[in-house]
């Protein structure tokens, strides 16, 4: 009878533990099946990111060059104002008050420096233009230059496909 009893309590304690483990078995599987579906939200969450990054440094690419273009813009503007104001200088010096020729020695050190200021400026002005347009030449130069290799390599790759073509028919 004790046996009995023995025998039964352990067959109790043995149903209680494969529940036990059954449970931490069943526990364990949600909990993987939980962090695997956080995994993969916080993956789509980082591809996410990684396309806004993409875009943020497509647009900054972009502003940056709109900046470029907006400063190079107002410096042509500048050097304009600049030329006008300029000439109008050169005018208001070259006529007094009745309209007539007023002589260099009148002049007040002021003007002089406006003047000289300006004429500075508009040399610079004039030898910008002159590089900006040497390299533009410069450059399509170079552009014809590869244009014309690319032609040639061109021909040369239709030429040697033919031959090809006409070896694989013999």
């Amino acid at each position: 009878m004790q046996a009995a009893a023995e025998r039964g309590s352990v067959e109790q304690e043995l149903a209680v533990s494969r529940m036990t483990a059954e449970r931490a078995e069943r526990d364990a599987r949600q909990e993987t099946s939980r962090l695997q579906a956080e995994v993969t939200a916080l993956r789509q969450r980082l591809d996410r990111a990684d396309a806004d990054v993409m875009h943020s440094r497509r647009e900054n690419l972009r502003l940056a060059e709109q900046v470029a273009s907006l400063e190079r813009e107002s410096s042509i503007t500048n050097v304009s104002f600049q030329l006008n104001l300029s000439k109008m200088l050169h005018e208001n010096n070259d006529k007094g008050p009745s309209g007539s020729s007023v002589s260099p020695s009148k002049t007040g050190p002021r003007e002089k420096e406006l003047t000289s200021m300006i004429m500075d400026m508009d040399s610079k002005h004039v030898q910008t233009v002159a590089e900006l347009e040497s390299m533009i030449q410069s450059q399509n130069q170079v552009m014809e230059k590869l244009k014309d290799e690319c032609h040639l390599l061109t021909q040369k790759l239709e030429e040697s496909s033919v031959r090809h073509n006409l070896n694989e028919l013999k």
